[in-house]
C-alpha cells in the first residue's frame, strides 16, 4: 500500500491467506489421523473386577486393580505377581538387557516391560508418574536441540533479510511522509518490491 500498488497488497495478502489455510487444514487433518492411529495402536487393559474380565483403557487403571497379561501383552503399571502361574517378561526398557526374566508369586514387575510367555496376573501398586518407568524418563536429561547446517545458514540468510528489510520499511515510511532522504522514489519502489517479494513476512513467523 506504501508503495501506491493496492492490486499487489490484495494478491499478496490473499496469496498469505490461501497458504495460512491450506497449512491449517493440513495440520488439523494430520492431527486427526494421528489421533485414530494413536487410539488404533493403544494397548488396552484386561482387568478383573467383580470377578469378571473386562477390557479397559490404560487411563482408567486404579490402584489394587488386578490385570491380566499374556503373551505379547505389555506391563502398564508396577505391581506384584499374584497366583500360582508364571510368566516371563522382557524388561530391556528398563534395564537394556533383553533377557527373559521369570516372574512368579510376590515379585514384581514394572510398566514398559512385556509378556514373552505364560499367562498370569498382578495387582496395580504404582500407577500414573509413580511408576518406575516414568520417574526415570523425568530423571533423564533432557538433549538439546541441533541445528543441521543449513538450518543454520538458512536462519542467519533470513536474519540478514529481516535487517535489510526493516532498512527499506524506514525508507519507504520516510518517502511516505514527503521526507527528503535522497533516493528517487522509482529506484526505492523497484527495490523494495523485489526484497520483499524474495523475503515474505510468512518466513519469519
Amino acid at each position: 500500500m506504501l508503495l501506491g500498488k493496492p492490486l499487489d497488497a490484495l494478491l499478496s495478502i490473499g496469496t498469505m491467506a490461501l497458504n495460512i489455510g491450506l497449512n491449517i487444514g493440513q495440520e488439523l487433518w494430520a492431527r486427526r489421523r494421528l489421533r485414530e492411529v494413536e487410539q488404533a495402536a493403544r494397548p488396552q487393559a484386561t482387568v478383573i473386577r467383580e470377578a469378571m474380565a473386562r477390557s479397559i483403557d490404560p487411563s482408567e487403571i486404579v490402584l489394587g486393580d488386578a490385570l491380566v497379561v499374556g503373551p505379547g501383552d505389555q506391563l502398564l503399571v508396577d505391581g506384584e505377581v499374584v497366583g500360582d502361574e508364571h510368566i516371563f517378561v522382557d524388561e530391556s526398557m528398563l534395564t537394556g538387557e533383553s533377557v527373559r526374566v521369570s516372574k512368579g508369586a510376590g515379585d514384581q514387575v514394572y510398566a514398559g516391560s512385556f509378556c514373552l510367555d505364560g499367562r498370569g496376573a498382578y495387582i496395580a501398586r504404582r500407577i500414573g508418574n509413580e511408576r518406575l518407568i516414568a520417574t526415570r524418563v523425568a530423571a533423564a536429561p533432557s538433549t538439546k536441540e541441533e541445528l543441521t547446517s543449513l538450518e543454520r545458514i538458512i536462519g542467519r540468510v533470513l536474519r540478514i533479510l529481516l535487517f535489510v528489510v526493516a532498512i527499506f520499511t524506514i525508507m519507504l515510511l520516510s518517502a511516505y511522509f514527503r521526507l527528503d532522504i535522497g533516493v528517487p522514489a522509482d529506484a526505492l519502489n523497484d527495490a523494495a518490491s523485489v526484497i520483499f517479494s524474495i523475503a515474505p513476512a510468512s518466513l519469519f513467523l
